[in-house]
């Protein structure tokens, strides 16, 4: 029983991740506009002066971030179910969650910067 949520809780942090994901991205938008007092017309330079590289870089930092605190979270719940090592399962959570984000990656990552290219011609 313990085995079967484990295996349906690394999912499910995975999918916190995405939520978590959604927040921080949202949360750096917010504090770049009152950081820098954003207009639409600065954003709009912000957003054309980016190259491909500044954007996978930001992607990268924040979706890492996003997985850090998903795994933070999943290493209490690992505690509290009682689990042997919940500080490997933690890293291993994080390792495959690395790993997926990378093959998702290199199967949609063209898309991706695609979508980033439409923008910026927008």
């Amino acid at each position: 029983m313990k085995y079967l949520s484990l295996i349906l809780m690394i999912p499910g942090i995975f999918l916190l991740t995405a939520l978590i994901f959604v927040g921080v991205v949202l949360g750096s938008f917010f504090i770049k506009k009152h950081t820098f007092k954003m207009t639409s017309e600065t954003w709009d330079l912000y957003f054309k002066n980016l190259s491909d590289k500044d954007v996978l870089v930001r992607f990268w930092a924040l979706i890492l971030i996003a997985l850090s605190m998903a795994c933070f979270f999943g290493y209490f719940i690992f505690i509290a179910m009682n689990f042997m090592y919940p500080l490997a399962l933690t890293i291993v959570t994080f390792l495959l969650g690395v790993l997926r984000i990378l093959f998702s990656f290199k199967k949609h990552g063209s898309e991706f910067l695609k979508k980033v290219h439409k923008i910026r011609e927008e």
